[in-house]
């Protein structure tokens, strides 16, 4: 991981690429299954808006857009170069919720500007926060074995 600089998400862009174990790009089908728990709570509309707010969150990371701290948090205190997505949304009157994109820069793909999307999970407490950053970390490590 590359640590102690701003990520490309919001300083000239880079190109996703997702974590993916057993065929599966995990962070991709942690949003899908985020979506469902959206859509059983809230309705489909609401999933409809929780979709596009991630779709255009990871556009605009693409392009270099995003914004410190409001959007990204960059070399996370737990774990240096692990960086993270933030989304927040309103579900109900008084009700907000938060959602997290863990990521990395690997320093061997650090020239093709990647950010390896590791871990996406709602933000409920800041001990569950811990843990999805452990996850994270935990990710990195195996897609650097299967290197």
């Amino acid at each position: 991981m590359t640590a102690g600089q701003r990520s490309f998400a919001c300083s000239g862009g880079g190109q996703w690429r997702f974590y993916t174990r057993n065929g599966v790009k995990v962070p991709l089908k942690e949003i899908r299954d985020e979506a469902a728990i959206v859509e059983a709570r809230d309705g489909t509309v609401a999933r409809d808006l929780f979709m596009e707010d991630v779709k255009a969150k990871l556009r605009s990371a693409e392009r270099g857009e995003l914004v410190r701290p409001d959007d990204v948090k960059t070399d996370m205190a737990r774990a240096s170069g692990i960086h993270e997505l933030r989304w927040e949304r309103e579900m109900h009157p008084c009700e907000l919720r938060w959602w997290r994109l863990y990521y990395c820069e690997p320093v061997r793909l650090y020239q093709q500007r990647v950010m390896l999307a590791l871990r996406f999970a709602e933000k409920l407490s800041p001990e569950g926060q811990d843990l999805d950053i452990d996850e994270a970390v935990t990710r990195y490590n195996w897609w650097l074995q299967d290197q």
